[in-house]
């Protein structure tokens, strides 16, 4: 069947009905989560692996200011924030932005959305998988014991290494998660106690040792440092979105899920700023270490601390690592049902009532990243993945205020958005040469791009459920800020960007002929009409 350039764009850009969102969205759940507990269950699944991982890597990146960057990336989140929460507010169903994507913006970019978060959750466990071996090599060293040779990490060639513990740690979690073992409240609890503890004790006892000459050169590797430096740290910021995953457990999920996301984040934010302010304060930022690097500022002068606040952190990151198999088993199970992916994928196994197959293939696509990826390359990868799905959640927003469907100029939005984003790479791309007609040329490009999205008629806004306040306006900022982030990291990017064409052939192949809604148009194409 040919297909014209309109019904192609119908096929890809199909959506789900809102009508439909009940039957897709399952059974209703229990509402018994209040604002305050939405805030926990998004600060207990942000701090963690950020701050206890990636301080060393960041502070080697961009020195003392790294402080300043976990605030950047804290804005840019912050934005991100926003989006998700009006979208979670207007369609308050379980999922992650997958879910109010497909609903709002269509299938392709739903595709994209949950394909870029299944990156993150996978590379991300890859990540925290071994900030868990190195704190506990470090827990065991502190104790006074020699780690024995068969667990420490093992070079092969120039391209793989091995990490024993990181691998068993991924294969245990997964193996856990699939026959069925759930987590329970209080194990969850006892974790975010143990990671903010042994953050206030960091704090509290570190600005003893402050000494404000460490800060004498605040940006000794250049501002451009800080760019890099924000972009790595977005991984800190992962897991708010875990709050829409509790939508139909929200007492009020009109304006508690926008309160618990964005207070989420905001808490985060504030505890990232005094623990890096902290160690960075302590010691020269030199002398950070980067892979445990809370724990190890205490080596030198109070060396009994360091098996607590490692202790304090294998347990958090064991939190964390579990979150992590659950929410990307969870997401590859719900791209098989709605026929994206081979639908055996998210069969759910009748013994262990889980996806045992989703969880399994999470679990070697993990270790596979482990196996193949420095710890460094794969903070910075997750960090593009994750500012990735955060610029698609923003443009969908603009999207979703802006595009008039039954309008004939409806690729104007679009287009924008394209050139907009071109700007913004070409911007950052030429940043080191700012004389170049590249870099003159860009700024023009994404203010006059910028302006003409704005000054576009709104086609719609909510007015019973959480609208942000200047929404297309702070959406703009937000996928500003995360490409100009992006494009920093350039080897993380390189990778991420093949992981999305992979997934786009994927969906071109695959997904977009056998998915429901491509087996729903189908049938009613087929089907006779009866008078």
């Amino acid at each position: 069947m040919k297909l014209s350039a309109k019904g192609i764009a119908g096929v890809l850009f199909r959506r789900r009905r809102e009508s439909n969102v009940e039957r897709l969205s399952g059974p209703q759940l229990l509402r018994c989560l209040s604002i305050p507990d939405l805030i926990l269950v998004g600060v207990g699944n942000i701090v963690g692996s950020g701050i206890f991982i990636l301080l060393g890597t960041a502070t080697h990146i961009a020195g003392p200011a790294v402080t300043f960057c976990f605030v950047l990336a804290g804005v840019s989140s912050l934005c991100g924030a926003l989006c998700y929460a009006e979208f979670a507010s207007r369609f308050p169903v379980s999922g992650t932005a997958y879910a109010f994507t497909y609903l709002e913006a269509g299938e392709l970019l739903a595709w994209n959305v949950g394909w870029a978060l299944f990156f993150e959750f996978i590379v991300g466990f890859s990540a925290v998988s071994i900030g868990w071996s190195n704190y506990t090599r470090s827990f065991v060293k502190g104790l006074g014991v020699r780690v024995p040779w068969f667990v420490d990490e093992i070079q092969v060639g120039s391209c793989f290494q091995i990490d024993p513990l990181a691998i068993g740690l991924i294969a245990s979690l997964s193996g856990i998660v699939a026959s069925g073992i759930k987590e329970s409240k209080w194990l969850n609890h006892v974790a975010t106690a143990a990671k903010l503890g042994a953050l206030i004790i960091v704090v509290a006892i570190g600005m003893f040792r402050a000494d404000p000459a460490h800060w004498d050169n605040f940006t000794p590797n250049g501002v451009y440092s800080l760019l890099e430096g924000s972009g790595t740290v977005m991984f800190a910021y992962i897991g708010f979105d875990v709050v829409c995953s509790a939508a139909e457990e929200a007492k009020d999920p009109t304006w508690g899920l926008p309160t618990g996301l964005v207070g989420s984040v905001l808490v985060s934010m504030l505890v990232y700023v005094l623990v890096s302010s902290t160690v960075t304060l302590m010691v020269p930022w030199r002398q950070v270490d980067m892979k445990a690097p809370v724990a190890e500022v205490f080596s030198a002068w109070l060396p009994r601390m360091v098996p607590l606040i490692s202790a304090a952190a294998i347990v958090g990151l064991l939190a964390i690592g579990i979150g992590a198999i659950l929410a990307a088993s969870r997401l590859l199970m719900t791209l098989a049902r709605d026929g994206l992916l081979p639908r055996g994928i998210g069969q759910v196994n009748a013994g262990t009532q889980t996806p045992v197959v989703a969880t399994i293939l999470s679990g070697a696509a993990a270790i596979s990243f482990t196996l193949s990826f420095t710890y460094h390359s794969l903070t910075q990868m997750v960090s593009v993945g994750t500012m990735a799905a955060l610029s698609m959640v923003c443009a969908d927003l603009v999207l979703a205020r802006r595009l008039d469907p039954m309008d004939s100029s409806v690729w104007k939005v679009p287009l924008l958005l394209v050139v907009f984003s071109a700007g913004c790479f070409a911007l950052v791309s030429s940043a080191s040469t700012p004389g170049s007609f590249l870099f003159w040329s860009s700024i023009p490009i994404v203010g006059i791009s910028s302006v003409m999205i704005l000054m576009m008629r709104e086609t719609f806004r909510p007015e019973k459920t959480f609208c942000v306040p200047c929404g297309p306006a702070i959406a703009l900022i937000g996928l500003g800020m995360n490409i100009l982030m992006i494009v920093s990291l350039k080897v993380a990017l390189g990778w991420t960007t093949l992981w999305a064409l992979v997934g786009n052939v994927i969906y071109l192949v695959y997904g977009c002929r056998y998915s429901l809604l491509a087996v729903a148009d189908a049938e009613s194409e087929t089907t006779p009409l009866i008078a």
